[in-house]
Protein backbone atom coordinates (compact mmCIF):
# COMPACT_ATOMS: atom_id res chain seq x y z
CA UNK A 1 0.00 0.00 0.00
CA UNK A 2 2.89 2.36 0.74
CA UNK A 3 4.23 1.75 -2.75
CA UNK A 4 0.86 2.55 -4.34
CA UNK A 5 0.52 5.65 -2.18
CA UNK A 6 4.00 6.78 -3.21
CA UNK A 7 3.21 6.24 -6.89
CA UNK A 8 -0.01 8.19 -6.62
CA UNK A 9 1.66 11.03 -4.69
CA UNK A 10 4.32 11.22 -7.41
CA UNK A 11 1.66 11.14 -10.14
CA UNK A 12 3.01 7.79 -11.42
CA UNK A 13 -0.43 6.43 -12.25
CA UNK A 14 0.82 3.84 -14.74
CA UNK A 15 3.24 2.31 -12.24
CA UNK A 16 0.53 2.20 -9.55
CA UNK A 17 -1.90 0.58 -11.99
CA UNK A 18 0.67 -2.04 -13.05
CA UNK A 19 1.33 -2.91 -9.41
CA UNK A 20 -2.40 -3.18 -8.65
CA UNK A 21 -2.89 -5.40 -11.72
CA UNK A 22 -0.01 -7.63 -10.62
CA UNK A 23 -1.54 -8.02 -7.16
CA UNK A 24 -4.96 -8.76 -8.65
CA UNK A 25 -3.50 -11.39 -10.99
CA UNK A 26 -1.75 -13.07 -8.07
CA UNK A 27 -4.97 -13.03 -6.04
CA UNK A 28 -7.00 -14.39 -8.94
CA UNK A 29 -4.61 -17.35 -9.10
CA UNK A 30 -4.91 -18.00 -5.36
CA UNK A 31 -7.37 -20.57 -4.12
CA UNK A 32 -9.03 -18.97 -1.09
CA UNK A 33 -9.50 -21.31 1.86
CA UNK A 34 -11.95 -20.40 4.59
CA UNK A 35 -10.07 -20.49 7.89
CA UNK A 36 -12.34 -18.09 9.78
CA UNK A 37 -15.28 -15.72 9.36
CA UNK A 38 -13.10 -12.83 8.14
CA UNK A 39 -12.49 -12.72 4.39
CA UNK A 40 -9.44 -10.45 4.60
CA UNK A 41 -7.69 -12.83 6.99
CA UNK A 42 -8.69 -15.80 4.80
CA UNK A 43 -7.17 -14.03 1.79
CA UNK A 44 -3.88 -13.26 3.57
CA UNK A 45 -3.57 -16.77 5.00
CA UNK A 46 -4.46 -18.43 1.68
CA UNK A 47 -2.03 -16.31 -0.29
CA UNK A 48 0.95 -16.91 1.98
CA UNK A 49 0.16 -20.56 2.58
CA UNK A 50 0.13 -21.06 -1.20
CA UNK A 51 3.54 -19.34 -1.37
CA UNK A 52 4.83 -21.65 1.36
CA UNK A 53 3.55 -24.74 -0.46
CA UNK A 54 5.11 -23.50 -3.71
CA UNK A 55 8.44 -23.44 -1.83
CA UNK A 56 7.84 -26.99 -0.51
CA UNK A 57 7.19 -25.74 3.02
CA UNK A 58 4.57 -27.64 5.01
CA UNK A 59 2.00 -25.69 7.00
CA UNK A 60 -0.31 -26.32 9.92
CA UNK A 61 -3.08 -23.77 10.42
CA UNK A 62 -5.50 -23.39 13.30
CA UNK A 63 -7.77 -20.36 13.52
CA UNK A 64 -10.20 -20.48 16.43
CA UNK A 65 -10.52 -16.73 16.96
CA UNK A 66 -13.95 -15.48 15.95
CA UNK A 67 -14.26 -11.84 17.03
CA UNK A 68 -11.88 -9.48 15.28
CA UNK A 69 -13.87 -6.31 16.02
CA UNK A 70 -11.43 -5.04 18.67
CA UNK A 71 -8.69 -4.61 16.07
CA UNK A 72 -8.28 -2.71 12.85
CA UNK A 73 -8.40 -5.47 10.29
CA UNK A 74 -5.74 -3.74 8.17
CA UNK A 75 -3.32 -3.85 11.12
CA UNK A 76 -4.08 -7.50 11.84
CA UNK A 77 -3.64 -8.46 8.17
CA UNK A 78 -0.36 -6.53 7.96
CA UNK A 79 0.88 -8.32 11.06
CA UNK A 80 -0.06 -11.73 9.65
CA UNK A 81 1.40 -10.98 6.23
CA UNK A 82 4.67 -9.77 7.72
CA UNK A 83 4.97 -12.75 10.07
CA UNK A 84 4.21 -15.24 7.29
CA UNK A 85 6.58 -13.60 4.82
CA UNK A 86 9.36 -13.67 7.43
CA UNK A 87 8.64 -17.32 8.23
CA UNK A 88 8.68 -18.32 4.55
CA UNK A 89 11.92 -16.42 3.91
CA UNK A 90 13.53 -18.00 6.98
CA UNK A 91 12.52 -21.48 5.85
CA UNK A 92 13.92 -20.87 2.37
CA UNK A 93 17.17 -19.50 3.81
CA UNK A 94 17.44 -22.42 6.22
CA UNK A 95 16.93 -24.84 3.33
CA UNK A 96 19.72 -23.16 1.35
CA UNK A 97 22.10 -23.82 4.25
CA UNK A 98 20.94 -27.37 5.08
CA UNK A 99 21.88 -30.74 3.71
CA UNK A 100 19.25 -32.16 1.28
CA UNK A 101 18.04 -34.77 3.78
CA UNK A 102 17.43 -32.03 6.39
CA UNK A 103 15.01 -30.05 4.22
CA UNK A 104 11.96 -30.65 6.40
CA UNK A 105 10.37 -27.25 6.84
CA UNK A 106 7.14 -26.45 8.67
CA UNK A 107 5.28 -23.25 9.48
CA UNK A 108 2.65 -23.53 12.21
CA UNK A 109 0.02 -20.79 12.48
CA UNK A 110 -2.33 -20.53 15.44
CA UNK A 111 -4.67 -17.57 15.70
CA UNK A 112 -6.77 -17.75 18.82
CA UNK A 113 -8.44 -15.63 21.47
CA UNK A 114 -6.84 -15.56 24.88
CA UNK A 115 -8.92 -13.78 27.50
CA UNK A 116 -9.58 -10.53 25.57
CA UNK A 117 -6.36 -10.46 23.55
CA UNK A 118 -5.34 -12.20 20.37
CA UNK A 119 -2.31 -14.37 20.25
CA UNK A 120 -0.51 -15.70 17.23
CA UNK A 121 2.23 -18.29 17.25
Amino acid sequence: MNFIQSCLAGNNMQQALEYINEINNNLNNTRITRYCNNEAINLILSSYINKAHDADISTQISVTATDFSSYRITDLCSLLANALENAINSCIKQCDNAAPKDNKRLITIKLFEKITKYAST
